[in-house]
């Protein structure tokens, strides 16, 4: 059945700045008004299917303009109370995507629409802790002959030592250099101190369709599980402080894509001639060093590890850090 559409209407473009962000702040205006006047009827006739165009609408607001943070404020609170009528008849991906909307607005609603699920999928959870353990079993070693085991407690760490062949670390390179890097999520946020390096997230490719279908079978998951790729770039002194890489509970995403299930993490390059560091620091791995494990890039390499439980709680045990690269002095 076609999804219902929103009787919404664009406004023309402006041609200075200033007119462009009256003009922005204006389709907001109009737009809450509407999502109002829709919000008004669903109170009145809890419509199932008013949630599509109620979604059509927020998203228009937010991609064809480019409203302050007000005004995104105030969409959310129009948003939460029109969805608000329509709770015990929900579609369960329009409520979600409302749901990441007005989260990611600053306004979560949590009496609305709850808190996202920290939880992952046990099916999804214990497919990956089985797929890592048979590899660490040497089961499945005609496909990884030469992976290897870095921990086994409190969750299997495995080494893939060749998981990227030569020409794939060389066109993912080449695409590299041809795209746009931007500072990586969080370091956006002002707090450069936790996360400095530079992120960007690789295109749809045949290449990058074969390594997400590399992970996902590595995991023991279909290949639309798997996210696309994101390339990371540390310069010397560039970091990420210890951080886990499943969802916390103000993430807006878990609401659409759910909880992180597991992690790999490949190296395209060795640690650079005269530098020292650059290492991945699981700083709860203290079995046979007190300090932590530290895992020292190799070209083509790879690591994988559950984030979360074979019941798909998370697992605070899987922190871990990009600890900054040194160039040593050249009297060294």
């Amino acid at each position: 059945m076609a999804q219902p559409q929103a009787e919404w209407q664009t406004f023309a473009g402006s041609t200075t700045a200033m007119e462009a962000s009256e003009a922005s702040e204006a389709k907001c205006g109009e737009g809450v008004r509407y999502i109002r006047a829709l919000g008004a009827r669903l109170h009145l006739m809890a419509e199932r299917e008013g949630l599509w165009p109620l979604l059509h609408a927020a998203q228009t607001i937010l991609t064809e303009g480019s409203p302050s943070q007000e005004a995104q404020h105030e969409l959310a609170d129009a948003v939460a109370w029109a969805a608000s009528a329509t709770r015990c008849m929900q579609d369960e991906y329009v409520w979600n995507a409302l749901a990441c909307l007005c989260a990611a607005s600053g306004r979560p609603h949590q009496e609305v629409f709850g808190q996202p699920p920290m939880t992952a999928s046990q099916q999804h959870s214990q497919a990956v802790w089985q797929a890592l353990s048979a590899l660490a079993d040497r089961t499945a070693g005609q496909s990884y002959p030469a992976v290897g085991m870095i921990a086994s407690s409190p969750f299997p760490l495995l080494w893939f030592p060749q998981w990227l062949a030569e020409d794939e670390i060389v066109q993912l390179l080449m695409q590299a250099e041809e795209s746009v890097w931007n500072p990586s999520p969080l370091a956006t946020e002002g707090d450069a101190a936790v996360r400095s390096s530079e992120s960007l997230v690789l295109s749809d490719s045949p290449l990058v369709q074969k390594l997400r279908a590399r992970a996902a079978a590595l995991l023991g998951l279909a290949p639309q599980h798997a996210e696309p790729p994101q390339l990371v770039r540390y310069s010397p002194g560039q970091l990420y402080k210890p951080h886990v890489d499943w969802g916390h509970g103000t993430d807006a995403s878990l609401f659409i894509a759910g909880q992180r299930v597991a992690t790999v993490l490949a190296y395209l390059t060795d640690i650079p001639k005269g530098c020292v560091g650059g290492c991945t620091h699981f700083p709860h791995l203290t079995r046979e060093q007190p300090q932590g494990l530290r895992i020292v890039p190799v070209r083509g390499a790879a690591c994988a590890w559950p984030n979360v439980s074979m019941h798909g709680m998370p697992l605070i045990e899987t922190e871990h850090a990009a600890e900054p690269l040194i160039v040593k002095p050249e009297s060294e």
